[in-house]
């Protein structure tokens, strides 16, 4: 009797548990489980694993400052703005869950650089493939600020690997969002943030899926990028593409130059020169897919107060470009070309891009792929090749008769 009595109070006694660890605590370390996800953070150490128990609602920014990992292990973590800001640690996102603002207005993570310029590794936030981040801005690179009475224009030792999803949502001011944004008060050129963008990765925008407006570097490979205003944005930095889709479906805008802030032009790719900005603009595209619904694939111009273009590098390896039907693959300031007159390598683009191949290159036809001339000799001689070896062969079986 007393043992049937001890396995009824078993029996009522675990779910009890069980519900207590799910229902009324937001996160466990290990086997121990906190009410809320901020006394989780307060009792982690560096290395610690903090789980996800149940939806985390913040009533204030999350600033983790010990190198931890957070599993959201299918929860949410949101508040009505600014989620979470690393500064000075690396945060691994995991799981599967979502991690938004309420009220779209600022960043889901921001990311806050040290003031040591020699410091590489400072602030660091790998976001899983689970992972989705919804907010104005869901990756935001921040400027240091001001610090001890000095301005640092910089965000020293700022990394990001990006494997999952980016929602980019328009603030209650209707500014459009920017799925990874760098402030563009970032000016320092030495020990830059550096952000990857991973095979799989998607990005969402009303606004840009990126916007480069501060200096740093990005490196897109296999990513799907799509935004409303532009697939990608840039006026600072170094921008690399290699086998991503970038698409735009907003409506054409006569580029405009602005300060703190871009301008739509419903462009697959966005490039603005702007002097009150720190420029030095390289980029590289390499057999990405590119469609702008309505407008040109790539634009660049200069802002009113800018005299040439800020770009310093320029190259098309490979890719697929369509523009909108009737109008041209791209949209060029005559300072730009006068500077990079030639520089596709190949591709295939929906209007003729003749005067921009490089010599080593030429057009099939306008609406073709264009091929180099060292495909074309290669495979001539194969072919002359393959020709000689059958009529030797024929040669052959006839002398045998």
């Amino acid at each position: 009797m007393k043992f049937k009595k001890f396995l009824l109070f078993l029996l009522l006694f675990i779910p009890c548990v069980a519900r207590a660890a799910t229902g009324d605590y937001e996160a466990s370390i290990d086997k121990t489980f906190y009410r809320t996800l901020e006394e989780a953070y307060s009792a982690a150490k560096n290395g610690d694993t903090i789980v996800l128990r149940d939806n985390v609602e913040l009533e204030d920014t999350l600033v983790v400052s010990k190198n931890i990992t957070i599993d959201l292990n299918n929860f949410s973590i949101s508040s009505n703005e600014k989620v979470i800001s690393v500064d000075g640690a690396k945060l691994n996102l995991t799981g599967k869950g979502e991690i938004f603002e309420k009220s779209p207005n600022y960043y889901a993570v921001t990311l806050r650089g040290s003031t040591n310029r020699a410091n590489t590794n400072y602030s660091y936030v790998s976001v899983g493939k689970d992972v989705t981040l919804t907010a104005w801005a869901p990756i935001f690179i921040d400027r240091l600020g001001t610090v001890e009475r000095e301005v640092y224009n910089a965000a020293y030792g700022v990394n990001a690997d990006i494997y999952g999803n980016l929602n980019a949502k328009t603030d209650p001011s209707g500014s459009h969002g920017l799925g990874i944004y760098i402030n563009g008060t970032i000016k320092d050129k030495t020990n830059y943030p550096k952000i990857t963008v991973h095979d799989g990765a998607t990005i969402n925008s009303t606004g840009s899926g990126i916007y480069m407006a501060g200096f740093g570097k990005i490196d897109v490979n296999k990513a799907n990028i799509t935004g409303v205003d532009s697939a990608a944005s840039i006026k600072s930095g170094t921008l690399n593409f290699k086998g991503s889709n970038l698409t735009a479906t907003g409506p054409k805008v006569e580029p405009q130059g602005s300060t703190g802030s871009i301008n739509p032009t419903g462009a697959a790719l966005q490039i603005e020169s702007n002097k009150n900005y720190a420029g030095d603009i390289s980029i590289s595209i390499d057999n990405d897919k590119y469609i702008s619904k309505n407008s040109n694939v790539i634009i660049e111009y200069l802002a009113p107060n800018t005299s040439e273009t800020s770009v310093t590098s320029f190259v098309i390896k490979d890719g697929t470009f369509t523009s909108q039907a009737g109008l041209p693959v791209f949209n060029l300031s005559s300072s730009f070309k006068q500077k990079f007159d030639k520089f596709i390598q190949d591709g295939t683009f929906s209007s003729d891009v003749n005067e921009y191949l490089v010599a080593a290159f030429r057009e099939t036809n306008n609406q073709a792929p264009h091929k180099s001339y060292g495909k074309i000799f290669l495979i001539t001689i194969l072919g002359a090749l393959l020709i000689f070896v059958g009529y030797k062969y024929i040669k052959y079986r006839r002398n045998r008769i």
